[in-house]
């Protein structure tokens, strides 16, 4: 199983993780050493400032340590070969923060097409995840997004993921809404859900959003125009798309 720590491990690895004070002790060493060994850890390499801890003290009776550091597993490190760790300036604390970036070389946000796919609105966290973002105003994974592509059957169980995207990508400037090759059937999950008035309802939530959005393009069947799923979405982006081209 994947997985990694970080954090304070109130300990050095070696003699030259700590400038200052007492010389180290080489059973502790020894001992967080057989941690590591026993379960399998990993010591992530780091940039910045060498040591992490300082007792900020005058220079004769300074003393500064490694003690921060992020530790995985190698399933994680197959997960993520590229992370890697960097020391913060110290600011207030005596530790320096840590930064984990599982993906250094993709960049902070990215303009390439996002692609979504209706198997996962299925999956049961998948709601929970959006609201939790929502309530706790989290940024969405698609806030910078400026080409989403939606894959769905235009069922009417997808119509609450469509919503919660569309309000989740305020940057969006191209739709792109793909009915062709979805074969996905859903499962009858949801009975008596009443789609025109779950759409009504949500329309005060919607009034500011789609502010970007220039051009929608929608891939689809003949006979899908005649499906009311599909006739509602087409109705509000004509309604709320205030840019569109």
């Amino acid at each position: 199983m994947p997985w990694a720590l970080m954090g304070d491990f109130n300990e050095v690895l070696n003699e030259e993780e700590k400038a200052g004070g007492n010389s180290v002790s080489q059973r502790r060493v020894g001992a967080i050493r057989d941690c590591m060994n026993v379960c399998h850890m990993l010591d992530l390499e780091f940039s910045g400032p060498k040591f992490t801890w300082t007792n900020k003290r005058e220079f004769g009776n300074l003393i500064q340590c490694r003690l921060d550091r992020c530790w995985a597993n190698p399933d994680w490190k197959e997960f993520f070969n590229e992370a890697n760790v960097t020391h913060l300036a110290r600011i207030n604390s005596d530790h320096c923060p840590l930064l984990l970036n599982l993906c250094p070389n993709s960049g902070t946000a990215s303009n390439g097409p996002f692609k979504f796919q209706s198997v996962w609105l299925s999956h049961t966290d998948f709601p929970m995840a959006l609201s939790m973002m929502s309530v706790k105003h989290l940024p969405s994974p698609l806030s910078m997004c400026k080409c989403l592509t939606i894959q769905t059957s235009m069922g009417k169980c997808d119509l609450p993921g469509i919503g919660s995207l569309l309000q989740s990508s305020p940057y969006v400037e191209t739709l792109v809404i793909d009915i062709t090759s979805c074969n996905y059937m859903w499962p009858a999950l949801v009975r008596d859900y009443d789609v025109v008035n779950h759409w009504k309802s949500k329309e005060i939530y919607f009034k500011s959003l789609l502010l970007q959005v220039k051009s929608v393009k929608i891939l689809c069947f003949v006979d899908t125009f005649l499906k009311k799923e599909f006739i509602l979405v087409v109705t509000f982006l004509l309604k709320n798309a205030k840019v569109l081209e």
